[in-house]
């Protein structure tokens, strides 16, 4: 099974904020699921850890877990998220596919077709 990590906005300046931007990611996990990947979202893996370690600590730590994954699902907004080009830049040095999402909870055809392709 195809691991797809979902990169997108997770700090903001509010607790509201944030909580938007892990709804907004999360909202991605099942219909990948549906595709037949295993949705890796560290919005939803750490939504309640915000302020427990430092920014710094966080970042290694989600890149960390990109590491082990075969694509990365980019959500809308992720080009204004510092942690997003983060993992865009990571994610073309570990020579992943990268797919980018305009429209909420849908994932792109071509991710869909990648996916039936990579079956296993």
């Amino acid at each position: 099974m195809k691991r797809v990590y979902i990169a997108g906005p997770f700090r903001a300046p509010t607790g509201y904020e944030v909580a938007q931007n892990v709804r907004r990611a999360g909202d991605f996990i099942l219909p990948l699921a549906e595709a037949g990947a295993c949705p890796v979202c560290p919005h939803t893996m750490t939504a309640d850890l915000d302020g427990t370690m430092t920014d710094a600590y966080w970042i290694a730590a989600t890149l960390s877990l990109l590491d082990g994954c075969n694509a990365v699902l980019q959500t809308p907004g992720w080009e204004e998220s510092e942690g997003s080009l983060g993992e865009y830049a990571r994610a073309r040095e570990l020579g992943l596919p990268v797919f980018e999402a305009t429209q909420a909870a849908t994932l792109p055809l071509e991710l869909v077709e990648w996916l039936e392709r990579n079956e296993s």
